[in-house]
């Protein structure tokens, strides 16, 4: 006895994984949707205190700055992570690499996100790129496969249907 059987469709099927090893290759159109999740991200913080983990502010700070909002006192350093484009933005996709942050320094050239980040005799830390937790990494993890197995092609410019609810970052 023996058995036999074909597969309808072997050449579409070998296609979509020429189609995935492809865009494993060039993860550019999914980098740069992480890094807008990034920028989401950030704004996230900014807007809840760094997720509520920032330390608030002294009293006499908010006399001083007028208002009460942590890491805000120009908008440039909560530009340069949310906007890109903005002064000091990093955000940059190459090759299979995603670089995301900032590079303000003050007027005398020192980088003061990372002042923030350490904090001061005279100030308590509040990291403006707080760590990534376990929910950002399962989306960051989602938006990669998505790319690869070629679900959402229209939202990389690959394809014509769209990805509809299946962005992990609802943009």
């Amino acid at each position: 006895m023996r058995v036999r059987y074909f597969v309808d469709g072997l050449g579409e099927v070998e296609h979509d994984l020429l189609a995935m090893a492809e865009r494993a290759l060039e993860p550019g159109p999914v980098l740069r949707l992480i890094g807008k999740g990034l920028q989401q991200r950030e704004a996230e913080a900014f807007a809840t205190g760094g997720f509520g983990q920032w330390a608030p502010l002294s009293p006499s700070t908010i006399a001083a700055k007028g208002h009460d909002t942590i890491l805000v006192d120009t908008g440039d350093l909560m530009a340069s992570l949310t906007e890109e484009g903005a002064e000091g933005a990093l955000f940059e996709v190459n090759g299979s690499e995603l670089h995301f942050g900032t590079n303000l320094t003050s007027e005398d050239g020192t980088y003061y996100p990372g002042l923030l980040r350490t904090g001061t005799s005279r100030m308590p830390a509040r990291d403006p790129l707080p760590e990534l937790d376990e929910s950002d990494l399962l989306l960051f993890s989602k938006a990669i496969q998505t790319y690869i197995v070629g679900v959402d092609r229209a939202e990389f410019g690959v394809g014509s249907w769209s990805l509809g609810s299946l962005d992990p970052f609802g943009l």
